[in-house]
């Protein structure tokens, strides 16, 4: 079981491609930039053997990172650009051009159906709670907030500027 490491990813990641070290998988990464310039890695799959392409999400907001961990697959954690969803990850058997989703290993699909089935687990998926950590503020909060830094900024120019405050 050979799996890259994540400086080797990187690494491939930026030369936009990286092979399986058992040589019969290409993945291939169309890097463009979102917002904020975030850079998205989205993949196409590749059988080296006869160059067929066995998934093709070059041109989508689709986000990847790579893992050869089997011979003759590789397993790819996918997130949608949108970002309100979390992501998830599919296993995908270069030789038998199947494909599964990792939170059902046993359940193989045919790649022919890839972009679809794909395309459906993200849209029946429940958007992140506002609650998560990490998640923008909202309402009453944000104003709270800005209201609260307009304030540290305050002070700091005024302490800054010598001007005594209390006493």
């Amino acid at each position: 079981m050979a799996i890259l490491t994540s400086a080797q990813m990187i690494e491939s990641e930026r030369g936009r491609k990286t092979t399986s070290p058992d040589g019969t998988i290409r993945v291939e990464f169309d890097v463009q930039t979102g917002r904020m310039s975030h850079e998205i890695y989205s993949p196409r799959v590749v059988s080296v053997a006869d160059g067929e392409v066995l998934v093709d999400l070059w041109g989508t907001q689709w986000d990847a990172s790579a893992q050869f961990e089997q011979a003759g697959t590789v397993r790819l954690s996918l997130r949608h650009y949108d970002g309100e969803k979390p992501g998830f990850a599919v296993t995908i058997d270069a030789r038998a051009r199947t494909f599964s989703f990792a939170d059902a290993p046993g359940e193989a699909h045919p790649l022919t159906r890839f972009n679809r089935l794909v395309g459906q687990k993200h849209a029946a998926q429940e958007r992140y709670p506002q609650s998560r950590p990490g998640a923008p503020p909202t309402g009453k909060l944000k104003l709270l907030l800005y209201a609260l830094l307009l304030v540290g900024i305050v002070f700091v120019l005024l302490r800054v500027l010598g001007v005594k405050l209390f006493g």
